[in-house]
């Protein structure tokens, strides 16, 4: 009875395995590494998608620096206007203001570094 308690455990445990290492093996080949983005490019609607992102991160860099203008206002005149923290308050503006235009530039720099980094690993 031992004996045939051992190859049911064996069986069970080699199905668990198999199961484990099913989708493992599945994607052992990586069918990522074969993306081609070039052919991407001829999808419909691409160049709209592209040219409204453009238009969305030229927007809001037209917005950080009309923040950056008012909160350099606002240091200036602030407290020569009776605005007792306005120097504080405009200090905090422009660096949100700068921090904001960091990002908004920094974006595509990531994204690729990343996507390429994937394609690697």
């Amino acid at each position: 009875m031992n004996a045939q308690l051992r190859r049911a455990g064996l069986m069970v445990s080699g199905a668990l395995l198999g199961i484990a290492v099913g989708p493992v093996a599945a994607f052992a080949d990586n069918p990522i590494r074969d993306l081609n983005l070039t052919e991407g490019k001829k999808a419909p609607g691409v160049d709209a998608i592209q040219t409204l992102i453009n238009y969305a991160g030229m927007y809001a860099l037209l917005a950080c620096a009309g923040g950056f203008l008012i909160s350099l206002l606002i240091v200036v005149l602030g407290p020569r206007l009776g605005f007792e923290h306005g120097s504080r308050i405009g200090k905090a503006g422009i660096l949100v203001s700068l921090i904001a235009a960091f990002a908004i530039g920094m974006a595509t720099v990531l994204i690729n570094f990343f996507f390429n980094m994937g394609l690697k690993a």
